[in-house]
């Protein structure tokens, strides 16, 4: 919860600029699927649990939008008819989040690190070890990248998410519980012309959801037709993806939101440019979205594990990336 209380404002003094005209403009609403693992009076609890947390904060304002005073609508059948095709949602709810554009926030990421001067960059560089330096008795750090090797240094830090543990491993560190790795793609798309379509999450489980930031930037996914492989190995082998298999992955996305998302085929028809894009999910937590069981749910096994001069960073969910680095870099300080 801290970390994305505070995400906006330590983020924007990263980048030097506000998120404000690429976040989502209205309250998520959770669609809760007939089929979900978990039943709509529970996760209205859980939803009234987590508003009652922000209120206590005192840090509600700090948010993407105040959520101090935070409350949970509950829509009727006839406002969910407005949305979605009922008889896919058993219930809907109406919470005060908001999502950034990822990919809007990734290219200010890289032009704020391209203008520090005090940032030597070595780009496009596979690191493939680390060893301590045998005459610093462990104070110091040489990192490789194939046949070359970088260093010394006096302080190194992994926060890489596909590969993580396997830098970690060289050293000996493992993690404490089951992993994953999943390859997922979703669909980021520009539309021609406005489309009026609200933030809407189908849960709980392996489902999908939409996220409108302007009217015109959209981001839609469905999970099982976006899954393109799953593993559990310290460093999975990126899958080759070629058109017929991003072909695919448009058309089970879009035809699954739309039965239950009507407004995902307008959205899609309209499109002035579209990406197929993504990548590996790292979790610590492994098993089916379809098991309310499944470590997978789980996301508290997060945090900065420290060995020597040596940081580990286990981001776990995107929101929590500029807490930990100022944890970071307080440790290193």
């Amino acid at each position: 919860m801290l970390g994305g209380l505070v995400f906006k404002e330590k983020i924007e003094k990263l980048i030097g600029c506000s998120l404000d005209d690429n976040i989502t403009t209205e309250d998520e609403t959770y669609l809760i699927h007939r089929d979900s693992i978990v039943g709509a009076d529970q996760v209205l609890h859980y939803f009234n649990s987590v508003a009652a947390l922000l209120c206590d904060t005192g840090e509600g304002k700090n948010y993407l939008v105040d959520v101090s005073r935070a409350r949970i609508a509950t829509l009727s059948r006839q406002d969910i008819g407005h949305i979605a095709d009922r008889r896919y949602v058993a219930a809907a709810f109406r919470v005060p989040e908001r999502s950034v554009s990822t990919v809007w926030l990734a290219d200010q990421l890289v032009s704020a690190t391209k203008a520090e001067v005090r940032i030597e960059q070595i780009m496009r560089t596979r690191v493939t070890g680390i060893r301590p330096r045998e005459d610093t008795d462990g104070t110091q750090w040489t990192v490789e990248t194939g046949n070359f090797e970088h260093g010394p240094f006096d302080w190194v830090v992994n926060c890489l998410w596909q590969g993580k543990l396997a830098i970690d491993s060289k050293l000996g560190l493992r993690p404490l519980s089951e992993w994953s790795h999943r390859y997922r793609l979703a669909l980021f798309i520009r539309t021609a012309r406005p489309v009026k379509c609200p933030s809407a999450v189908i849960a709980v489980g392996p489902f999908g959801d939409i996220k409108s930031y302007n009217d015109r930037t959209f981001y839609l996914s469905w999970y099982p037709g976006g899954l393109i492989a799953e593993d559990c190995s310290l460093e999975p082998p990126s899958p080759i993806i070629g058109d017929a298999a991003r072909s695919r992955v448009v058309e089970s996305t879009i035809s699954k939101l739309e039965m239950i998302l009507p407004i995902a085929r307008a959205i899609y028809a309209q499109r002035q440019s579209m990406d197929v894009d993504g990548g590996w999910v790292f979790a610590m937590g492994a098993g089916s979205l379809a098991n309310v069981a499944s470590t997978i749910h789980r996301r508290d096994r997060i945090g900065i594990y420290q060995h020597g001069t040596y940081i580990t960073v286990d981001t776990g969910k995107y929101s929590m990336a500029p807490l930990l680095a100022e944890k970071a870099v307080s440790l290193i300080r």
